[in-house]
C-alpha cells in the first residue's frame, strides 16, 4: 500500500459536470505501520469530511476498510490493490441507510502520481450505475 502514502488533491465530478476541487486527502501509516489511515480535509461545506482505517484481512489476499464521515456514516469496504488497480466494494448490508451496494474502481498512472476512478452504486448488487468520478493528484 506504499503507493498511497502522501498527500493528494481530490477532484470530483458527476456525469456531464465539470470537476470541482473537493480538498485534500492524506494517506499515512498508523499504529506502527500496521494500518493505513486515510483522511480528508474538505473545501466545500456540503461534502462530508471522512476518515478510514485500512488493514490487511487475515484470511484473504485483500484489505478491510473501516470508513467514517462527518455526517455520522459508517461503512465497511473490502479493498484490493493489484497491478495499479485499486478497488473498494461493499455488497452486504452494514451500517449504511439506505442500504445499497457500492464500489470504487480506480487506476494509478504509470508514475503513481495520479489516480483516476469512479464510484458506482447498485440496488441489486448486479447492475451498476455511475455515481461520481474522482481524480487524485499527488501533492507530496
Amino acid at each position: 500500500m506504499q503507493p498511497f502514502v502522501g498527500e493528494w488533491i481530490e477532484q470530483g465530478s458527476t456525469r456531464g459536470a465539470s470537476p470541482i476541487d473537493l480538498g485534500l486527502i492524506t494517506f499515512e501509516w498508523a499504529l506502527r505501520g500496521r494500518f493505513l489511515l486515510m483522511r480528508t480535509e474538505r473545501n466545500h461545506p456540503d461534502i462530508p469530511e471522512n476518515a478510514a482505517l485500512i488493514g490487511d484481512d487475515a484470511h484473504e489476499d485483500d484489505y478491510s476498510v473501516h470508513y467514517f464521515d462527518s455526517l455520522g456514516m459508517k461503512r465497511i469496504y473490502r479493498m484490493t490493490f493489484r497491478d495499479r488497480t485499486w478497488t473498494m466494494s461493499r455488497h452486504e448490508p452494514d451500517f449504511a441507510v439506505p442500504e445499497f451496494a457500492q464500489r470504487f474502481l480506480g487506476t494509478f498512472a504509470d508514475d503513481y502520481n495520479s489516480i483516476e476512478g469512479a464510484w458506482q452504486t447498485s440496488d441489486d448488487g448486479v447492475t451498476w450505475d455511475h455515481d461520481f468520478g474522482l481524480l487524485y493528484t499527488r501533492v507530496r
